[in-house]
């Protein structure tokens, strides 16, 4: 269960990288477009011009936060996943050593009785 939840984020980080990898070249290549029209642009392409490069900016950082996040959700579903396979090893332990003590109860008892 925790293999397919990693590999869920594992796949879901590479479906939004990609996507917003695109997001962002389609408003590179419209910016491009608007800067290569016309040398002497009115005020209001200029802004429109900074407000593209913001939203990259932005989403840039979104992309980063984003990716940061999934990496730190993955590590946690590791480290539990990993606790998880220790409590288990500790508990299969426990039960072979309980079942090793009543076999030599078991055995000492015969020898009584004999």
């Amino acid at each position: 269960m925790l293999e397919t939840i990693s590999e869920f984020y594992r796949t879901s980080l590479i479906f939004w990288s990609n996507l917003i990898a695109i997001l962002l070249q389609f408003v590179n290549i419209t910016c491009g477009r608007h800067t290569s029209q016309d040398h002497n642009k009115p005020q209001a392409e200029d802004d429109n011009l900074q407000f593209y490069n913001m939203i990259s900016k932005t989403m840039e950082s979104f992309v980063e936060e984003e990716l940061q996040r999934v990496q730190r959700k993955v590590q946690m579903h590791a480290q539990v996943d990993l606790l998880h396979r220790l409590l288990v090893q500790q508990q299969l332990q426990e039960l072979e050593r309980r079942r090793l003590m009543r076999l030599a109860v078991a055995r000492r008892r015969l020898e009584y009785s004999n």
